[in-house]
């Protein structure tokens, strides 16, 4: 083997093996240290219901049901606990940095794959969600793995399986989260709009898309279902704000100051873009033109949709956050064509900047573990629990009973006859301080659900005489009340 060769086989396999080795390392280490959050407890409770029942409650789940079903298969194979359920996520997010190394050596160049993907595995908030059991790494890596494939199409037509493929991932990227319905417009709208290869591609396209909207029908009833059930109960997110949109900018960049650098640098690329002539930019490739379009199109539509009902979430946004590195990437390459010492420099310095500010143990969950041992040593036959909301008593049930947890279809009634309750509605806590018990806890996050807390607050300040915090670390509080 010639070293012309030997080098080429180290960036197609080596470099991808290592990448995926360094990943899965990073996350793995400190995966199973930190507590059950809510929302994964939240998904293992319905993965734990028949398949009948999960179907049933698709009104009531965040995201169509894929992964909740995943989880339930997944859990077949090892009794529940913290670090089980989270191995999905670490292996999604460990084989999602490979896809960005591949697509950016394949349609940009060698250095963006790499700088992009060590962007990526530098980035607090795919850690975050490689220790926790959620759909956000799916779908980043279903979303990496389709904008991947969709390249192939629109570069080689004619080659197999890519059309298949295709559509198998965007079939499970929709019933994983609807969020996966702007990838898909995203693929059309570049399709048409901004491509020029409309001859043979649009029709392979378009034929792939309506067979997905024939197998997406039942997808699309659950989505008028959940938006009509945010719509009529109303949703704990609030109506964005320009903090909102930039915020996204910061998860994807671990500190405000990086964030900013970064965003100069792409606008500084598209300064650059605009000021040339229109000839001078006749060479722009295809991937060069989808990348920008692949992060803003989602980014810009859930910002919009969120002023009509609220879905927009700042940290929630990572499922296209391999765009954003990609396009960081592309921006340092246009930005600094004839500068490539300086360029190579600037790729070197970010992922220095990312490395530095890395947390490789986010414990934001644990408090739920220390919040559940202090009630429990607390807690008396004449003591009431009141736990608002839903999902916080869901992840306190895990801890305080698995028994209970784990019988999903009387997790409430058997919460109810140990005296802990969920309440999101006050007149349900006059029902309980008619019981008299001689004092009662109050947990509450206080993150989005200020109102309702404080209304319980004031029924409870009326019944008892005496008040007094015994935990407060964000975003989690808990109050005694007693006479």
């Amino acid at each position: 083997m010639s070293k012309q060769e030997k080098y080429l086989t180290e960036k197609k396999y080596l470099i991808p093996i290592l990448i995926f080795l360094l990943n899965v390392g990073v996350r793995y280490f400190y995966m199973n240290l930190n507590g059950i959050g809510a929302s994964e407890a939240f998904n293992l409770f319905h993965s734990q219901m028949h398949v009948s029942k999960i179907f049933g409650n698709v009104s009531s789940l965040n995201n169509p049901p894929f992964y909740i079903l995943f989880l339930k298969c997944w859990t077949l194979f090892q009794r529940m606990n913290e670090g089980w359920i989270r191995v999905p996520s670490v292996l999604f997010t460990s084989l999602t940095p490979v896809l960005i190394y591949q697509m950016g050596r394949k349609f940009i160049s060698f250095p963006v794959g790499l700088f992009s993907a060590l962007a990526y595995t530098c980035c607090n908030s795919t850690i975050y969600f490689s220790h926790e059991a959620s759909v956000y790494s799916l779908i980043t890596l279903l979303s990496t793995a389709s904008m991947f494939f969709y390249l192939n199409i629109l570069k080689d037509p004619d080659a197999p399986f890519n059309s298949f493929f295709l559509f198998i991932i965007n079939l499970l990227l929709l019933y994983s989260h609807f969020y996966g319905v702007t990838i898909i417009l995203t693929q059309l709208i570049f399709l048409i709009f901004i491509t020029r290869k409309l001859e043979d591609i649009l029709t392979k396209i378009i034929r792939n898309n309506l067979i997905l909207l024939l197998f997406f029908i039942p997808g699309i009833i659950i989505i008028f279902k959940r938006l009509a059930y945010i719509k009529t109960t109303g949703s704990w997110l609030s109506r964005p704000t320009f903090d909102f949109f930039y915020d996204g900018f910061t998860h994807e960049s671990n500190k405000s100051l990086i964030a900013i650098i970064f965003i100069a640098t792409i606008l500084l690329a598209f300064v650059l873009f605009a000021l040339k002539r229109s000839g001078d930019n006749s060479h722009i490739r295809t991937a060069w033109k989808l990348i920008p379009i692949w992060f803003f199109v989602p980014y810009v539509s859930i910002f919009l949709f969120s002023f009509w009902i609220p879905i927009f979430q700042a940290r929630n946004m990572v499922f296209i956050s391999p765009a954003f590195y990609l396009l960081l990437g592309l921006a340092l390459s246009y930005a600094f064509r004839k500068q490539v010492l300086i360029q190579y420099s600037l790729m070197t310095i970010f992922i220095i900047l990312m490395a530095l500010t890395i947390d490789i143990n986010p414990t934001y969950k644990n408090n739920i573990v220390k919040v559940e041992r202090i009630i429990k040593q607390m807690k008396t036959p004449e003591t009431a629990v009141i736990i608002s909301p839903y999902a916080d008593f869901l992840a306190f049930t895990y801890y305080y009973n698995k028994v209970y947890f784990k019988m999903c279809n009387h997790t409430e009634e058997l919460a109810n006859k140990d005296h802990v309750y969920y309440t999101y509605n006050p007149e349900k806590v006059d029902e309980i301080v008619n019981k008299n018990y001689s004092q009662i806890l109050f947990y509450q996050t206080g993150l989005k659900w200020e109102d309702i807390n404080e209304k319980i607050t004031r029924i409870l300040n009326k019944r008892y005489t005496h008040s007094e915090k015994v935990y407060n670390l964000k975003p989690i509080t808990v109050f005694r009340f007693y006479n």
